[in-house]
């Protein structure tokens, strides 16, 4: 209970040290699940309803009348017992759900992606700057050029493919953390007014 208390309350409502330790746990677990939904919205190849036209606008209203709502019901949990606890909990959690829905919603013009044309491109820009790059080396320094050339081609491979993992890794936690930290920007504006009281 302490665990669910500080993860969904934050720091402000929460009597437990969930702050002082790290937890990696959530943030892979939301990577999962982020991952997940939109890889199934990819595989459809086209927009489910839910993220067409204004649904965007729609997520990120629920989700800042929940962040609002979050807060009133926040500094009312101590005061409840464990059914109403709870509710507030769930109710606290359905918020990062519409985030996440507005989150995934931005990538809708990826549904329906043609891959073919993405992979043309990629071969595209590899031909320009690395094929470019092994002719001249070639042309300049026959086998050594060859061999440094293969290696040069290894390292951009493998530059990019670590930046294109560390950025797909770190994007649903920074998405995660932009709720979390837009919810304690409003908790201590809304702390001290008569909202909470």
């Amino acid at each position: 209970m302490d665990f669910l208390e500080g993860a969904l309350l934050g720091p402000l409502w929460s009597d437990t040290d969930y702050a002082d330790k790290p937890h990696r746990f959530p943030a892979i677990i939301y990577i999962a699940v982020f991952y997940g939904i939109l890889l199934k919205l990819l595989r459809q190849n086209s927009v489910p309803l839910i993220f067409k036209g204004l649904a965007p606008l729609i997520w990120l209203m629920l989700t800042l009348l929940f962040m609002v709502v979050s807060t009133f019901l926040a500094s009312k949990y101590y005061r409840l017992k464990l059914p109403g606890r709870f509710t507030i909990l769930f109710t606290i959690g359905v918020k990062y759900v519409f985030g996440t829905g507005f989150f995934i919603s931005l990538f809708r013009p990826l549904y329906q992606m043609d891959l073919t044309g993405f992979k043309d491109w990629v071969i595209g820009i590899m031909d320009s700057t690395v094929g470019e790059f092994i002719s001249n080396a070639a042309a300049k320094f026959r086998i050594m050029g060859l061999v440094i050339s293969g290696i040069f081609s290894a390292a951009m491979g493998m530059i990019i493919f670590v930046l294109v993992i560390t950025i797909l890794l770190i994007l649903p936690v920074i998405f995660l953390r932009l709720i979390r930290y837009g919810q304690n920007l409003l908790d201590t504006i809304l702390m001290h007014s008569k909202f909470t009281v």
